[in-house]
C-alpha cells in the first residue's frame, strides 16, 4: 500500500494534492475515492506506476469499442498524470494510423469513441485533435469508418450532440491528404489549460468517508 501511495503521488498532480497529510482529510486517513472512475482503465495506471508501461486488453476485431488507451488518455487528463498520458497517447498510432491499415490491421473509427473523446476532451487536447485527424483522413476509406445502414443513425446523434466536431470533419474533408501528424505535435504541452484543469479539479473528483 505505501509503494501504491508514494507512486500514485510522484505519477499524479491530482494524488499528491490528494495525499497530502498537512491540508487534506484525504492524505491523513489514507483514502481517496474517485468517482465515476473505470476500475480496469485505472488498473492499467497502476501497472503503469510499477513497470513504467501497461499492457491493453483490446480485441480489435471488435469495431464497436472504444480503446483502453482512448480512455487511458481521458484519466491521465484528470489525474494530471503526463507520463501516462505520454504513454497511452504513444500506443494509439499501433491502431490508427496509415501505416497499420496499409499492413493489414487496425482498429475501426466508430461514432462511440468519438462520442467518448468529445465528451471527455476539447479542441485542442491532444486526444480530441489525433481524432479528429484520424477521422478525416480515414473518413473515405470504408474499411476503417464503417457506414453500414445500422449505425448512420449513432451518426447523426454524434453530430447532432457535437456540431463543432461535425463542422471540422466536414472543413478537413474539403482538404486532400492526410492530416496525421506525428505525435510528439499533438503533445505540445498548453500550459493555460493544464492550469485550468489543475484549479477545476481541486473542487471536484476526490472525497473523503465520512
Amino acid at each position: 500500500m505505501t509503494n501504491t501511495h508514494a507512486g500514485a503521488s510522484h505519477h499524479s498532480g491530482f494524488f499528491r494534492r490528494a495525499c497530502r497529510t498537512d491540508t487534506c482529510k484525504e492524505g491523513q486517513e489514507s483514502k481517496v475515492f474517485l468517482r465515476d472512475c473505470d476500475s480496469e482503465i485505472f488498473a492499467l495506471f497502476v501497472d503503469f506506476i510499477f513497470y513504467g508501461e501497461y499492457t491493453d486488453s483490446d480485441d480489435l476485431y471488435n469495431w464497436n469499442t472504444v480503446r483502453d488507451s482512448v480512455k487511458a488518455g481521458v484519466l491521465s487528463d484528470f489525474l494530471q498524470a503526463d507520463g501516462f498520458r505520454i504513454f497511452a497517447m504513444r500506443k494509439l498510432p499501433d491502431v490508427f494510423t496509415r501505416e497499420v491499415w496499409k499492413n493489414g490491421s487496425g482498429s475501426n473509427i466508430n461514432p462511440g469513441a468519438i462520442e467518448f473523446v468529445c465528451q471527455n476532451c476539447e479542441p485542442g487536447d491532444a486526444l480530441y485533435d489525433f481524432f479528429m485527424d484520424v477521422t478525416t483522413t480515414f473518413w473515405p476509406n470504408k474499411a476503417v469508418v464503417i457506414p453500414e445502414n445500422s449505425d448512420e443513425l449513432q451518426w447523426s446523434d454524434v453530430f447532432q450532440h457535437w456540431p463543432g466536431f461535425r463542422d471540422a470533419l466536414l472543413l478537413g474533408l474539403s482538404n486532400t491528404g492526410d492530416r496525421i501528424k506525428y505525435l510528439d505535435e499533438y503533445m505540445v504541452p498548453r500550459v493555460e489549460q493544464d492550469v485550468q484543469k489543475q484549479n477545476g479539479n481541486r473542487s471536484h473528483g476526490a472525497s473523503s468517508s465520512e
